[in-house]
């Protein structure tokens, strides 16, 4: 049987610690063996409120396996219908995850294989490392460019700036775009590196995504 204590578990991530400490007072946290437990009772549509977050990254097959854990956790409450899960470390480590950005890339792949846009990088004239990259899909008249991305440590150098900018003006040459779009974050720090660039704020969107919880099937143990 879990047990609980007086005093609340606290992750050794600063980012997952701060993270609980804003949850609203009701909030519960329980440890279990190799991870702990995050309810919001007065809040379970809040999916970073009722989480899982484990002490290390997923394994290969963990995935079922923190399914498993989170229906046991959290399926008595049929108010909760989303899955969400963390881990506790705090350099980087996404373990099996990984397999995630793998066939995102792959989907991507496809697209500039079938002539629907090109990955853009830009490389170090000395090592010839690859510290900036960017893919740009087109449809139509239309390119969205996708994972704008600088390596840390040769960020603030314009770097990146004159990527997206060859990136789009090989693009209209070679596939006829005529208008581009970047997605970000409100706040997102290279916002203003692309207004830079010529790049207007144009539409403020949202969206919400809702995993449902798989039916229950019928077995001898239903009720």
């Amino acid at each position: 049987m879990p047990t609980k204590t007086t005093a609340a578990p606290v992750p050794r991530s600063l980012v997952w610690a701060t993270d609980l400490d804003v949850l609203p007072p009701d909030r519960v946290i329980e440890r279990r063996e190799d991870y702990l437990v995050v309810r919001s009772p007065g809040n379970p549509g809040h999916h970073w409120g009722n989480l899982l977050v484990f002490d290390e990254p997923p394994r290969p097959g963990d995935g079922d396996r923190w399914e498993s854990l989170f229906g046991a956790e959290f399926g008595a409450d049929r108010r909760v219908r989303h899955r969400t899960f963390a881990w506790d470390r705090a350099d980087g480590e996404a373990g099996a995850a990984r397999d995630f950005s793998r066939k995102r890339l792959a989907d991507r792949r496809r697209l500039f294989r079938a002539g629907r846009g090109a990955w853009f990088v830009a490389n170090d004239p000395v090592s010839n490392d690859v510290v900036a990259s960017c893919g740009v899909v087109f449809t139509g008249g239309r390119g969205r460019f996708q994972a704008v991305e600088t390596a840390l440590e040769h960020r603030r150098r314009g770097i990146c700036s004159r990527l997206v900018v060859e990136a789009a003006r090989r693009a209209a040459e070679a596939y006829g775009a005529e208008r581009f779009v970047i997605v970000a974050e409100a706040g997102y720090h290279a916002l203003g590196l692309y207004e830079s660039l010529g790049f207007e704020r144009a539409e403020h969107v949202f969206g919400v995504c809702l995993w449902p919880r798989e039916t229950p099937r019928a077995g001898p143990d239903a009720r």
